[in-house]
């Protein structure tokens, strides 16, 4: 009887806890917020779009900094509705008139609506940051049994309400940072299984005379693979855009004026100028190694970002330090776990997201182990690796931060890693047309450093079917 009363007991025990875990994990997930109403939402909406402008962001840069954050929300999702509901609760309902018509107001107008809000976010911080402590420290708990989805939930909202104050920022990054190390520890064995099926071949198949297959055979099964695996004798060899890699002539031409203009000025000119290209050299071809592909489209990222720096007229030191930086943004994607999500047919699940997102701090810590580069490189390396898919808007990652908060040459890189993604083949779909690219990233230009954007339409406007010159040094 005492046995079946302590098994009996400890069963029960069990299954509280098992409740007070899935209780725990349940709840972290659930909304800190009800979304604010409708009304508000459609207020803010012309307001924020009008924040956008060049005389709104200079405004509200002059006078409420710390309502920037407003312009990157999205008022069409559940997390941004839900994060204007603290300050539209310490709102008056009459200031939404105001709100939805910001361009008809008078400066002074405009002052008082950029002090109400300020007032409104400044009285709802210590309540967004006592829910969002609650949450983390939930989710903390709940550990390995919170479901990927759920915490990339919580992430989201966490982002939102970054409005309030840099401690739910901070909250932000660290649940990004949990969730993240958590895919990573779960990484190692689908790296193993997806790449078994992406090997290279070991040697060059023959028909088993040691004849080579017909490289003139449109359908030979190895013959893409193979060329992408051959060694590039130079950082600027044009195989780097051949037809295969790249369809738009004319932006190969362009490569090819960037290739001249950055390739004279990179002449070693010393032992000491010659040692620190190998050291590049040498890193670079870890990721050649890795992947082929890759390898070229950070080539061609490299170039068209030191040609970009160099049409806004920045010194050429800058603008060879961004080629350099451009060239070594994708290291992080010369990893196992990282490859295994890249290369993968389809749509990425949460957790393989959160794995590929990884590359930039893996890429970051990459380049400041490698001990040979010179100072220089390593350091121009390591702010555009971490920092090359951060946005001007304040929607990227890995650390959402926003505008001039973002380095320059990671900035400028950014632009040419998302041009050069449109413009190369992928397995899902050709590459575009550069025509085909400026549409979709004129739709899109919020992403993009105002001042990197305009040069680079400079660029596209003196023609892309030629091939230019090389342009004049300073």
């Amino acid at each position: 009887m005492k046995t079946k009363r302590s098994a009996a007991l400890a069963l029960l025990a069990a299954l509280c806890l098992f409740c007070q875990s899935a209780a725990a994990a349940a709840s972290f997930s659930r909304p800190l917020f009800r979304g604010a109403s409708a009304a508000w939402v459609e207020s803010f909406k012309p307001f924020q779009d009008w924040m956008r402008t060049s005389e709104g962001r200079e405004l509200t840069t002059s006078l409420a900094p710390k309502l920037s954050y407003l312009q990157t929300i999205d008022l069409a999702d559940s997390a941004g509705a839900a994060a204007l509901a603290p300050m539209a609760s310490r709102l008056p309902e009459a200031l939404q008139t105001r709100l939805a018509a910001p361009e008809s107001l008078s400066s002074q107008e405009r002052a008082e609506l950029f002090n109400e809000l300020a007032r409104a976010r400044k009285a709802a911080a210590s309540e967004v940051e006592a829910k969002a402590a609650q949450a983390f420290a939930e989710l903390a708990e709940a550990g390995d049994a919170a479901a990927p989805e759920d915490v990339l939930a919580l992430q989201k909202q966490l982002k939102a309400l970054s409005l309030y104050s840099a401690e739910v920022g901070r909250r932000y990054k660290a649940v990004r940072r949990m969730a993240t190390e958590r895919a990573m520890r779960n990484a190692d064995a689908a790296a193993s299984r997806l790449l078994s099926d992406w090997r290279l071949p070991e040697a060059m198949p023959s028909d088993g005379n040691g004849v080579a297959p017909d490289w003139s055979a449109p359908d030979d099964p190895y013959k893409i693979r193979l060329r992408l695996a051959l060694p590039a004798p130079r950082f600027y060899d044009n195989r780097h855009w051949s037809p295969d890699l790249v369809p738009d002539w004319g932006y190969a031409a362009r490569l090819d004026a960037a290739a001249h203009l950055l390739g004279t000025e990179e002449k070693a000119a010393s032992p000491e100028a010659g040692a620190a290209m190998n050291a590049k050299g040498e890193l670079l071809a870890t990721l050649k190694s890795a992947d082929p592909r890759t390898h070229s489209h950070a080539i061609r990222v490299g170039l068209l970002a030191g040609l970009i720096a160099w049409k806004m007229g920045l010194p050429v030191d800058f603008a060879l330090k961004t080629s350099w930086g451009g060239r070594l943004h994708d290291m992080g994607k010369r990893e196992a776990e990282v490859q295994a999500v890249i290369q993968k047919p389809g749509k990425l699940t949460p957790e393989e997201r959160l794995v590929m997102e990884q590359h930039t701090i893996l890429g970051e810590g990459i380049i400041a182990s490698a001990r040979k580069l010179d100072g220089v490189t390593r350091r121009t390396g390591r702010r555009v690796a971490l920092n090359h898919h951060e946005t001007f808007d304040g929607q990227g990652y890995p650390q959402a931060r926003f505008a001039h908060d973002i380095p320059l040459e990671a900035r400028i890189t950014h632009l040419a890693d998302y041009y050069d993604a449109l413009m190369e083949h992928r397995p899902y779909r050709a590459g575009m047309s550069s025509a085909e690219a400026l549409k979709i990233m004129e739709g899109q230009k919020a992403r993009f450093d105002p001042a990197a954007w305009k040069a680079f339409r400079a660029l596209l406007s003196e023609g892309l079917g030629e091939t230019p010159p090389a342009p004049a040094l300073p």
